[in-house]
């Protein structure tokens, strides 16, 4: 649990990382039925729900996820400590799960909403490929950048709120599985 915990990335105000290497016991996250649940729980829980934080909250507690606290969430911790955030790890069946975390920044202006999902195991290729089945943001990135290993892909997605976006960071250049997903929400929508 300690791996995945140290995998998980929010775009702008966590820290990225994921460095631990794929092992064949892990190709059960390539399978299109780990992928389409992934995929479909960024959509679900993120996508879908920003700028209202509060739903992700909501569902949280409905669905028993457990919350990160002490030092695991300190790992997650915003870089302005005084910016709202909460995050969970989400078992979506037995032995697979995923990290979910919520902030709202609002030294940005206007206030932006986070949502982020992210599995270390997850391979990015096909994960991007499921969410184009369901999301319709352009074929092009805004901004495609490689740095440490990690590459990171931001699209507008004004689809949702004008001025959100959609990224997705991986460590492709490493040869290693793993995906993040998040959604930037402006907050001054309702």
């Amino acid at each position: 649990m300690i791996r995945l915990i140290t995998c998980f990335v929010l775009l702008m105000v966590f820290l990225p990382c994921n460095v631990f290497a794929q092992e064949d016991k892990y190709a059960k996250y390539a399978a299109p039925d780990f992928i389409e649940k992934f995929s479909k729980n960024f959509i679900g829980h993120c996508v879908q729900t920003m700028p209202r934080v509060d739903k992700v909250e909501s569902a949280a507690r409905v669905f028993e996820w457990r919350e990160l606290n002490g030092d695991m969430a300190k790992i997650l911790a915003p870089q302005d400590p005084s910016s709202w955030f909460k995050a969970w790890l989400i078992e979506i069946e037995p032995k697979f799960s995923v990290m979910l975390g919520v902030s709202i920044v609002e030294t940005e202006n206007p206030p932006v909403a986070v949502c982020s999902i992210a599995n270390p195991y997850a391979p990015s290729k096909k994960v991007l490929a499921t969410l184009r089945k369901y999301l319709t943001f352009p074929q092009s990135p805004i901004a495609d950048d490689s740095s440490g290993g990690q590459r990171m892909r931001i699209w507008k997605y004004d689809e949702l709120v004008v001025g959100s976006l959609i990224v997705m960071t991986d460590s492709t250049k490493l040869n290693e599985a793993g995906t993040n997903l998040t959604v930037i929400v402006p907050r001054y929508a309702k």
